[in-house]
């Protein structure tokens, strides 16, 4: 994905979005932030799989998110969390002013970021040219100061105008997650939001459709994470983002969902199947779902009886064991930093 120092418009593939981290392919950490705890991963050097794991939970309240204010209210907590993860895999010397710093793959939440879908009649291939045009589209749009904004793109050339996927976050927020990494020892060289980064567990084109008369090129697929209190369905077709929604679930924006939040979450991915139905004349290929636990099963059951929607899990692997996790757990917190190394091995 370009930005200031990204690279120009791209025609398409999701592995586009990973320009940044490709040319990192020797990166091999990764750690998600998220109001539930602190996780960190250390990859495989030949696979793309997770060699280890370690997980701390944080206290509710101590991660809020919003890109209209801070998100680090209890920051020394976050801090103390992802130390612990460091010396749980053996990396406590990051913490002693070691000189030599980790450099490594940050996650943050979907909700730190607003995310834009614009159109162009015509688009500028050069990032220093692109990168204004978008505050300037944009900048009665959203809630916060976009010339204080960190902005990244992928541009696509359509029939007749460019469809430019646009992720935008208050710079002050982003350095919040970096700063706190760095007071560690750790160098982020990559940073994207979860469900993002989870899109590189999505099999490749080729692989994404069973229909035979689907052409590679034109499969399409949805993803539904769930990171309680907030699900993020995102369409991708052709390679590419086509939308990425998020909507709170359950009642009282708590840790979990409530019991009856079942029909809140069909009813949050149902709009999405219908808006690529409406506006791609065609039904999705298939639907992958993360981290939905004891929803998983029935939400892919409605999906395949009442939409004819194949539906299978996001991660098609067990995620590496860690204490305290259960299956659901795993795959919420596990899944941006597999996908992230997933893509980190193909280029």
């Amino acid at each position: 994905m370009a930005s200031e120092n990204g690279n120009g418009p791209s025609g398409g593939g999701i592995s586009r979005l990973w320009r940044r981290l490709r040319m990192n392919p020797a990166l091999a950490w990764g750690c998600e932030i998220s109001p539930a705890g602190v996780t960190l991963a250390r990859w495989n050097g030949s696979s793309s799989g997770a060699s280890a794991a370690a997980w701390r939970p944080l206290a509710a309240g101590a991660v809020e998110v919003s890109p209209l204010r801070e998100n680090l209210l209890r920051p020394e907590d976050v801090r103390q969390a992802l130390a612990g993860c460091l010396e749980s895999l053996g990396r406590s010397d990051a913490l002693h002013s070691s000189p030599r710093t980790l450099d490594l793959a940050l996650v943050i939440p979907d909700q730190a970021a607003r995310v834009f879908f614009v159109s162009f009649d015509e688009f500028p291939r050069k990032p220093a040219q692109a990168i204004p045009l978008i505050r300037w589209k944009l900048k009665k749009s959203v809630p916060f100061d976009i010339d204080a904004s960190t902005i990244s793109y992928q541009a696509i050339r359509q029939l007749t105008e460019w469809e430019v996927l646009v992720v935008v976050s208050p710079e002050t927020i982003i350095r919040q997650y970096e700063l706190l990494a760095e007071s560690l020892g750790l160098r982020p060289r990559f940073v994207t939001l979860s469900t993002l980064g989870s899109l590189g567990l999505v099999p490749a084109a080729e692989d994404a459709s069973q229909d035979s008369r689907v052409q590679p090129s034109q499969a399409s697929c949805l993803v539904a994470k769930y990171s309680p209190p907030w699900l993020t369905t995102t369409i991708l077709y052709a390679g590419s983002v086509r939308l990425f929604r998020t909507v709170p679930i359950g009642a009282g924006g708590g840790a979990e969902a409530a019991p009856d939040s079942l029909q809140e979450i069909l009813e949050a991915i149902h709009p999405s199947v219908a808006y690529f139905q409406d506006n791609f004349g065609q039904p999705l290929d298939r639907a992958y779902l993360c981290g939905l636990g004891d929803y998983g099963g029935r939400v892919a059951d409605s999906l395949s009886s009442e939409l004819n929607l194949p539906t299978r899990p996001l991660l098609s692997e067990p995620a590496p064991a860690v204490a305290g996790w259960d299956a659901p757990q795993a795959e919420r917190h596990m899944a941006a930093l597999l996908g992230i190394s997933r893509v980190r091995r193909r280029g």
